[in-house]
């Protein structure tokens, strides 16, 4: 029911920028990603890792297929965008447990896709810092609870958020992004 209702939804928001998996149907990148990633969480392939926080990585798979869709980005780069979400969620869960603090280790997954969409974007390292900060901060000011800071950050270089010295990421059309050679710690 899940999937069905999810197509549904998609169905709703027609664009032309990202796949609903198993179909012909198109819609906006956040809507595939939100579409795909519960069909599949509802069938449970998804991974597990487990350090200081258990969590599921793969939850970012869905985000990262439907930002390289909707950016023309592919092959290598979608490879590259997705194994830079793993490493920066994984090594949050080996940091810091949230539960305790009564957090989800969802929070992980999004300060990791930022990176990766931004990534796949073609985002200067400045943008993703700004993304990154966003990410973390609460809904209000009063909101209870620890707001996370941005590991992109604090190392923009290991996260592989360094802009290309060949073109200027903000400005480039999907079609002129910065190849991930030219971007990934040269």
């Amino acid at each position: 029911m899940p999937s069905r209702n999810g197509r549904a939804f998609a169905a709703a928001h027609p664009s032309t920028a990202a796949t609903v998996l198993g179909t012909t149907r198109t819609t906006a990148p956040d809507v595939a990603a939100f579409v795909n990633g519960t069909m599949i969480r509802h069938f449970d392939f998804n991974d597990g890792y487990v350090g200081k926080e258990v969590g599921h990585p793969g939850d970012g798979i869905a985000a990262c297929l439907a930002v390289a869709e909707s950016q023309r980005a592919f092959g290598e780069d979608l490879v590259l965008a997705i194994v830079l979400a793993y490493e920066i969620q994984c090594g949050f869960q080996e940091a810091a447990a949230l539960h305790p603090r009564g957090w989800d280790h969802v929070n992980y997954v999004l300060l990791s896709l930022v990176v990766a969409a931004g990534r796949l974007m073609g985002l200067s390292q400045q943008r993703l810092i700004e993304a990154d900060q966003h990410s973390g901060e609460r809904p209000h000011r009063d909101a209870p609870g620890p707001s996370p800071s941005g590991r992109a950050a604090q190392h923009p270089t290991r996260c592989g958020t360094r802009s290309s010295p060949r073109s200027s990421p903000d400005t480039a059309s999907p079609d002129r992004r910065p190849s991930s050679r030219a971007s990934w710690g040269s």
